[in-house]
């Protein structure tokens, strides 16, 4: 083949390959396709539960739950950060402006106790947990905060 008939076939294949191989990068695999779906679930939004009752989803990776009552509101862990609380209680706060009364905790994972001091406006709270919550309970101290409630639910 002659050198000027080779760079025209090659003037005219590159962007076809490129086009072709640009096309099969724009396509989900099967995988990334459910991934895609599955992160969609997990989207920023308070879920009204009842009444009284939302949950925050999609802000960190635990979900927080706010009940809301006369004269003050409780929440159902606090989330794994300041950086995911503050949203949080921002949200929330948008709903009720009512003083934090309480705080329970369903276990000491740090993803969801770390974002306590995101929710303190003033007086301390209670804070509920289960017995043995071991050295999970450590940031709360840093923060100043103690669990005053501790129950024993077998767990060990």
């Amino acid at each position: 083949m002659n050198p000027r008939a080779s760079k025209s076939v090659s003037t005219l294949i590159l962007p076809v390959l490129a086009l072709a191989f640009n096309g099969a990068l724009a396509q989900d695999t099967p995988a990334e396709s459910q991934l895609r779906s599955r992160n969609a679930e997990f989207a920023r939004e308070i879920v009204q539960v009842s009444d009284s009752v939302y949950t925050a989803v999609g802000y960190s990776p635990a979900n927080v739950s706010m009940i809301v009552g006369r004269d003050g509101i409780i929440l159902v862990d606090t989330g794994m950060t300041p950086q995911h609380s503050d949203a949080i209680a921002a949200a929330f706060r948008e709903i009720s402006d009512l003083p934090l009364a309480g705080i329970i905790y369903t276990h000491g994972h740090g993803d969801h106790t770390g974002g306590a001091q995101s929710f303190i406006q003033g007086a301390l709270p209670e804070i509920w947990a289960r017995d043995n919550f071991g050295s999970e309970d450590r940031p709360l101290a840093a923060a100043g905060l103690t669990i005053q409630q501790r129950a024993d639910f077998g767990f060990r």
